[in-house]
């Protein structure tokens, strides 16, 4: 655990009010740059004259930190304490007019810095300064305040490093009027008790110019740019949260690698309101606001001006571009940019033959923004792409589903909704969202949901087109799940419309999508032919798209199978099934292995007996459900929990067909627990379901009592008000008898209610006709009744052909090619 004074980072004046301690923590960065200057340092121990080091970086870089650190090495440094002593100017040499008021400052702080080695010396120094300083002017003062500086290295026995900042500011303010660089430059070729560590913000050309007093003679340590390595390491050193797995490389473009930037960037928060984070954004912006005018003003007027233009388009923009922006001709504009490439205010983008630029630190541009344009629709444009670049994925995915909430809540909030989606990537990322909570509320079977929130979407929002499109297909599919297959037939018309007379690459399998909904729509309307073309349609179209619609194509061939099914061509539904499974067989997105779940369930049901006669075990449609509940049962979705739930029942359905009572009943142990998290008709359906296949069982077994409890409680569950329900409760006593109920038992719990005597009527006499029990009764009723002996008495010979082995599926409405299903509605 550290102090708050650890944590405490100066963005502007490092060292102030700090301990070398602090100091040495707090210094994460530049230790390359570091070891360069210790290491002159300590070549300069013995030699006879100095070598000399200019630090060279932009404002911001680091280099008042380095000279902090430099200095608080040569004081805890064993080998450099006791030899070197730092004399560090303040930053701005503001009073330094000439060679004599240089030697005279120099003076002053070396009796400040002192204090610690040998305050003695530090108090007969001081009152030195004070005399010449009060006395003295120009050479004199030079010539008195150096021979000082000299003698007090010589009696303290320790060289004396001049840390002076802004250099190159200090020579072009003096100019070579009073030969300043080269009186200067005398004094640290020929004293070798003096050592010069200078800093600039750019290279000084008279480095380079051999008439000039400083050519060839100081040794450059150029601070570059932050990598994003580097960045890290400062982010983690001066944020209070943590890094967090943090992208950093977006943050080192914000910030173009300034450490002084970054650290500004700390500040801003990553969390709250919108309006809280614009509050967050406008102060950082103020509080460093002269730094941000400082840096502007540092800028030669035309170059500022070319500058200003790159800050305002804020993106990478050609030179033509740029020059319209600031209204100068293409060459100057060219000429200017060079400049300020070469300063490291811009950077420059190659792509082929052509250059675009930018700026190379963005916060820049949120400041000249803000300050320029002075609205809330420009602080929430710059803080987007502040969030941009300084946020994660999922952090700005946060942040948008923040901003939405707001918009929710607040009319401001819906007004910056509204800004913030003209930035793309903000844009995208909303878009995203109201897709993903479509999806999932549909795959929830929130269908009103869905229905409600994209009928909003569509009526308030402005989306890409492929995003309209996927609302509209949300919509149709909200509508087929509850049931308005008349309204999802009108919306599929108008969309095959509308893409025909314009469809967008994008949705280029939208219109086979469309399709496959019309049919579903159709089987609602029992229009099973026309759903079928429908599918079939669907199909063609997606032949030459297999890779981009092969989940859409899955969807059909399963949809497709359904239909055959129902219009009672087992063996087409197979084949449709076998291709779905294909499809599907890989599968990993949810929504997929759903379909994979229902694909193999389909197969099992439509391979059950696809010929009269045919000769064949049950066990490869057994095992299809074992398959469906060992590959799927531990995925806990509500979609998938169901679909396992129907491979279950369906293995109990078909072992108790096959006439294996004992196995059904294994398979239906804890199936109530399975029905715990559906609710509504389904659960009631699946309910009923179980009951009647473990009814079956009993029955088989002679546990006739247990069957008989069943029966009642599925006999008092329906009120018999409607065909439905009396067809449902037929079906279920033909299933009874022809597991071996007793007729006599069936009557005993049909006349337990009497209420329900008449709706019950021709199932009633049926069962005394087969009991051999004398009958009068209206003959309307007797043919009814007649009819369903025939059909129990045909079935119970089916089951004797198929316990000798000829397979056909037991039906007790009389369609004797389907699959086994008796108790379903």
């Amino acid at each position: 655990m550290t102090d708050s004074s650890d944590r405490t980072v100066r963005r502007f004046n490092p060292g102030i009010l700090q301990t070398d301690e602090e100091i040495r923590r707090q210094f994460v960065v530049r230790r390359a740059e570091l070891d360069v200057v210790t290491q002159t340092l300590r070549d300069n121990l013995d030699t006879p004259c100095c070598q000399h080091l200019m630090i060279v970086g932009r404002r911001g870089m680091g280099k008042t930190m380095l000279l902090a650190r430099a200095a608080a090495e040569i004081r805890t440094d064993p080998d450099l304490s006791g030899s070197v002593l730092p004399v560090r100017f303040m930053e701005e040499s503001l009073e330094v007019r000439d060679i004599g008021d240089f030697w005279c400052e120099a003076l002053f702080h070396l009796s400040r810095e002192c204090d610690v080695v040998d305050p003695v010396i530090s108090e007969e120094l001081l009152e030195v300064h004070d005399k010449l300083a009060s006395r003295w002017r120009g050479a004199e003062l030079a010539h008195r305040s150096r021979d000082t500086v000299l003698e007090a290295a010589e009696r303290l026995g320790r060289k004396i490093v001049l840390m002076v900042e802004n250099f190159r500011a200090l020579c072009e303010e003096k100019g070579w009027e009073d030969r300043f660089g080269w009186k200067l430059r005398q004094t640290l070729q020929t004293e070798p008790q003096i050592m010069l560590l200078a800093t600039a913000t750019t290279r000084l050309a008279e480095l380079d110019d051999y008439e000039s007093p400083f050519y060839d003679f100081f040794r450059i340590v150029q601070l570059d740019p932050l990598d994003t390595e580097e960045c890290g390491a400062l982010w983690r050193a001066v944020g209070e949260q943590a890094e967090n797995g943090r992208n950093l490389r977006p943050l080192e473009i914000l910030t173009g690698g300034n450490p002084r930037l970054l650290v500004i960037a700390t500040r801003f928060g990553d969390s709250g309101s919108l309006r809280d984070l614009m509050e967050q954004l406008v102060i950082l912006v103020d509080e460093h606001t002269e730094y941000f005018r400082n840096h502007l003003e540092g800028i030669a007027k035309m170059e500022r001006r070319v500058y200003v233009a790159v800050l305002d388009l804020w993106r990478s923009s050609s030179s033509q571009e740029i020059a319209e922006r600031a209204r100068l001709d293409i060459r100057e504009t060219s000429s200017l940019l060079r400049r300020l490439v070469d300063r490291g205010a811009v950077e420059v983008e190659e792509a082929g033959k052509k250059r675009r630029y930018r700026a190379a630190e963005r916060l820049y541009c949120i400041y000249y923004k803000l300050r320029r344009e002075r609205d809330d629709a420009t602080v929430v444009r710059q803080l987007i792409r502040f969030m941009e670049a300084l946020f994660t994925e999922e952090e700005f995915a946060d942040f948008v589903q923040r901003l939405r909430v707001d918009a929710r809540e607040s009319p401001d909030g819906g007004k910056w909704l509204k800004i913030a989606r003209t930035e793309s990537r903000f844009r995208s990322v909303y878009e995203g969202q109201l897709m993903q909570e479509l999806a999932a509320a549909f795959d929830e079977g929130e269908f009103q949901r869905v229905l409600s929130e994209a009928e909003r979407i569509l009526g308030e929002e402005k989306l890409s087109d492929t995003d309209e499109v996927g609302v509209r297909l949300y919509k149709i599919g909200a509508l087929l799940g509850l049931e308005r297959p008349k309204e999802v037939l009108a919306m599929c018309e108008d969309f095959q419309r509308a893409v025909a007379s314009d469809a967008p690459e994008t949705i280029s399998v939208m219109p086979a999508f469309v399709l496959g909904h019309k049919g579903a729509a159709l089987r609602m309307l029992d229009r099973h032919e026309d759903a079928l073309s429908c599918f079939e349609d669907a199909i063609r179209r997606l032949a030459s798209r297999a890779a981009e619609g092969s989940p859409l194509l899955a969807q059909i061939h399963f949809e497709r199978g359904q239909t055959l099914m129902t219009l009672d061509r087992p063996r087409e539904a197979t084949q449709a099934a076998e291709q779905a499974v294909g499809l599907t067989e890989d599968a990993e997105l949810p929504n997929l292995r759903l379909l994979a779940a229902r694909a193999l369930l389909l197969r099992a049901q439509a391979g059950f007996g696809p010929a009269v006669g045919e000769r064949r075990p049950l066990d490869s449609e057994i095992a299809a459900c074992e398959g469906i509940i060992e590959r799927f049962g531990g995925d806990r979705s509500p979609g998938m929990r169901r679909q396992v739930t129907e491979a279950v029942l369906e293995k109990a359905n078909l072992l108790a067909f096959a006439g294996h009572p004992e196995p059904a009943l294994d398979a239906l142990r804890g199936i109530e627990s399975r029905f715990v998290d559906e609710d509504g008709e389904s659960k009631q359906a699946r309910e009923r379901m179980a009951l009647a296949i473990r009814a079956d069982a009993l029955f088989q077994s002679d546990r006739v009592g247990e069957a008989s409890d069943i029966v009642r409680r599925l006999y008092a569950d329906l009120a018999l008000d409607s065909e439905v329900e009396i067809r449902l409760l037929i079906a279920e006593f033909i299933r009874f008898s022809v597991a071996g109920a007793a007729p006599e038992a069936l009557l005993q719990i049909l006349d337990g209610d009497p209420g329900k005597s008449s709706s019950v009527a021709p199932l009633t006499v049926a069962l005394k006709r087969r009991a051999g029990l004398a009958i009068r009764t209206p003959i309307e009723v007797l043919q009814v009744a007649d009819d369903i002996v025939e059909i129990i008495e045909l079935s119970i010979q089916e089951d004797r052909e198929r316990r000798l082995g000829v397979h056909r599926p037991l039906d007790p409405t009389g369609a004797s090619s389907r699959a086994p299903g008796a108790g379903t509605p």
